[in-house]
């Protein structure tokens, strides 16, 4: 049967719900999501950044919905994002003027975890050694943040290196199966 409802977005195929399993359109999923207080999967599709979402609940959903508000680009195109200390003092004295905040805790913590993607980011497209510079910086932030110290953090990669090796063999796995 073809999906009759064009602007659908979900991926399961394989639900008995999705559009493409009957000839009710999106109704029958949406009625069975607002009944279990949740939001059915293709709303988060049509989002920037559908893999945001904590769970499918209509909460979770607003609150991802709140975030990409926040993060929207103000109107000079200007994006939030988490900045080293000194950027401010540095932009100032490029004639720049800034507007910064303080973070919760809370925020702080999800600032820097999108500030990590956003480093591996810049190195996956560029390669550059200093953008790996830069990871190591929101990855000792990040420690700090769970309050565990750097060479806490370095210890327990050694302990792991000790246990299962480094990268050093270039080892990829392709494949992996029980043995009988």
């Amino acid at each position: 049967m073809a999906n009759n409802s064009p602007f659908c977005t979900c991926t399961h195929l394989n639900c008995k719900l999705h559009p493409a399993n009957h000839d009710k359109g999106c109704s029958p999923c949406i009625e069975k999501n607002l009944k279990t207080g949740e939001i059915p999967s293709c709303y988060f599709n049509l989002m920037r950044q559908p893999e945001r979402r904590e769970n499918d609940s209509i909460l979770a959903y607003a609150k991802a919905v709140l975030e990409e508000a926040a993060e929207e680009p103000r109107q000079n195109g200007f994006v939030p994002k988490l900045v080293r200390d000194n950027i401010p003092q540095i932009c100032a004295e490029n004639d720049k003027n800034t507007v910064v905040k303080s973070l919760s805790a809370e925020a702080y913590a999800k600032a820097l975890r999108k500030k990590l993607k956003e480093e591996v980011a810049e190195f996956m497209e560029s390669g550059e050694t200093e953008e790996l510079a830069d990871i190591l910086e929101v990855v000792q932030a990040l420690s700090e943040q769970q309050n565990v110290s750097w060479d806490a953090l370095l210890q327990i990669k050694a302990q792991k290196r000790d246990v299962r090796g480094g990268f050093e063999k270039r080892l990829l796995l392709t494949e992996l199966t029980d043995r009988e």
